[in-house]
């Protein structure tokens, strides 16, 4: 399929017939694509709706204030949109939700291709016509008006960027980016991406519908690991929400049939590769054989055993849509009570806390991760942008005190964590990791983790002082 699509003079995409919105969704598309001819700065005004001023307009526009209206006008007259508050991008929006963008074989059919062309009954595009527009709606703030239904575009048109300077896209992130689409097959998954990667890669990805889902995903995980030399994909693994999943998967494999369950993912790594975190000081992965594919052998170091978990999370009730602030039902979500309790923990909790001694102050701790920012505007429901970034970081995740005996530290992980787990420092691993060790010697994977103080390789920098001994995990 693959080597069809890639030797192709031309591959032709039916998106299915035509309905009422589709002429409108054509030159909307067009017009987006006219953007590309500008640079991004002088288009930042247009997607707001109103031009950009005070500092603003010195650090994102870069144009002299009294250039603003001009261009602002000159844009206008070339181009011409829709207001933000227009039905019209709903109807952009529901164009891209149509079934071919959301299915997983389609995404190799625009990747490999030399040249495409996209056919809505009998209206046609060149591929480059929607992979411009969808390129204005990403650099210009247009996504606001379109609820991030684009993705897909911008995912192929970056993967068949580098195809054509010569570069693949890693395995586990090819993965990662069509998690959101369908498969009637769940192990096409795998096999719809494998195409796309390089040869060696693909070799190792044995196309066997025999195979039970969850050794085709294990054996697709260690193919990421084995590629990128890290654990990166370890990362994607999702809290598990099905005791289908449960049972399929083993603890360490993201079930790619569902979306992440976390916003901010831990071990996401920078447009340019760079790495945020490096927990495990530059160490590569020691991955021992198994025979058996459900299983990982991995080397690494034990820092600390979880022993303490707060209440914050439950006080604040991160599940509420914080946009909601002022509109709780109880006295004891007050956004007042709120500000009081971090001005407390701020005032009362001294850093750094890994020479914390008094597991007591855990819940002031976690308190004080929030901040206490807020917008005495309440422009976002009291509450600013920061806080909402934290409130996706805490997402599905816990906070958590853990002890070594020596020293103490503090940390947030996704799921159930429980007394007795481990934070774990793995070789390869961006991040740190809380495993769950079993009555057999074998231990279960819970997630990837933030533990302050340890996520710049500190922990195996001083291995010696903290007498860390190497050990092996057999994960299952």
């Amino acid at each position: 399929m693959g080597d069809i699509y890639s030797w192709a003079e031309e591959v032709i995409v039916w998106l299915g017939m035509p309905d009422d919105e589709t002429a409108l969704v054509w030159r909307i598309l067009l017009e987006l694509g006219k953007l590309c001819q500008f640079e991004p700065h002088e288009v930042f005004d247009l997607a707001l709706g109103s031009p950009l001023t005070g500092k603003d307009a010195e650090m994102v526009v870069q144009t002299p204030p009294n250039a603003l209206e001009s261009t602002r006008g000159a844009l206008k007259a070339r181009v011409k949109l829709p207001p933000g508050s227009s039905p019209e991008w709903k109807a952009v929006k529901r164009f891209f939700e149509r079934p071919w963008f959301s299915r997983t074989w389609t995404f190799q059919e625009v990747l490999l291709s030399q040249s495409c062309t996209i056919i809505c009954g009998k209206r046609s595009l060149s591929w480059t016509d929607p992979s411009d527009a969808v390129h204005a709606i990403d650099i210009v703030g247009f996504d606001k008006h379109m609820y991030a239904t684009h993705k897909g575009i911008v995912e192929i048109q970056v993967g068949r960027k580098r195809l054509r300077n010569g570069q693949s896209t890693a395995l586990w992130l090819l993965l990662q980016n069509t998690r959101y689409r369908s498969a009637t097959e769940p192990r096409d998954k795998i096999y719809a991406v494998r195409a796309a990667v390089r040869d060696s890669v693909a070799e190792n990805i044995v196309v066997d519908y025999g195979e039970t889902l969850g050794e085709t995903y294990a054996r697709a995980v260690k193919s990421c690991i084995e590629e990128s030399k890290a654990l990166t994909v370890l990362g994607s693994v999702e809290y598990r929400r099905t005791e289908e999943s449960k049972l399929q998967m083993p603890s360490w494999v993201p079930d790619w049939r569902y979306k992440t369950s976390v916003a901010v993912e831990l071990s996401m790594r920078r447009r340019d590769g760079s790495k945020y975190f490096d927990a495990c000081n530059g160490k590569k992965p020691l991955i021992t054989r198994e025979s058996d594919p459900r299983k990982l052998r991995l080397k690494g170091v034990i820092v600390a055993r979880l022993k303490r978990f707060s209440e914050v999370k439950r006080w604040l009730d991160f599940d509420l849509d914080l946009r909601r602030a002022r509109r709780f039902p109880t006295d004891r979500f007050q956004l007042d009570q709120w500000q009081a309790l971090y001005r407390s923990a701020v005032g009362n909790v001294k850093f750094p806390i890994s020479s914390l001694k008094a597991p007591e102050q855990a819940d002031e701790i976690m308190a004080s991760i929030w901040a206490s920012r807020f917008s005495p505007s309440g422009t976002h429901g009291g509450l600013t942008e920061h806080d909402e970034y934290v409130a996706d970081t805490m997402l599905n995740r816990e906070f958590f005190i853990a002890d070594n005996g020596a020293d103490a530290f503090m940390g947030i992980v996704m799921g159930a964590p429980a007394d007795g787990d481990c934070v774990c420092i793995l070789f390869g691993g961006d991040t740190p990791f809380v495993l769950r060790p079993k009555d057999n010697g074998e231990w279960h994977f819970i997630a990837e983790a933030y533990v302050h103080g340890i996520m710049d390789g500190e922990a195996l920098a001083h291995q010696d002082r903290q007498s860390f001994a190497v050990e092996e995990f057999i994960l299952s």
